[in-house]
């Protein structure tokens, strides 16, 4: 959805909310999110996507998993944007 496509993440799966809701309590670690951002740029390679889509799909991938860790304390634990 974030990159064009169709909207069926949030149309079966309740979307942004769904996502955020599911990183709740898990306390990710800053190293944690680095590792899962770094296996998704591997996979990114891997499966052979072009140089220009990676460069687009990463900030996603580095802003989505930036978001989920902070989200996954509970608020009076979180540091300020």
């Amino acid at each position: 959805e974030l990159l064009g496509g169709p909207p069926l993440h949030t149309e079966r799966r309740g979307g942004f909310a769904t996502m955020r809701d599911a990183h709740r309590g898990l306390r990710i670690t800053e190293p944690q999110r680095r590792a899962w951002a770094e296996h998704m740029r591997g996979a990114a390679e891997d499966v052979g996507l072009d140089e220009g889509f990676r460069r687009a799909f990463m900030p996603h991938v580095e802003g989505g998993s930036t978001f989920a860790r902070r989200v996954s304390f509970p608020p009076e634990e979180r540091w300020a944007r």
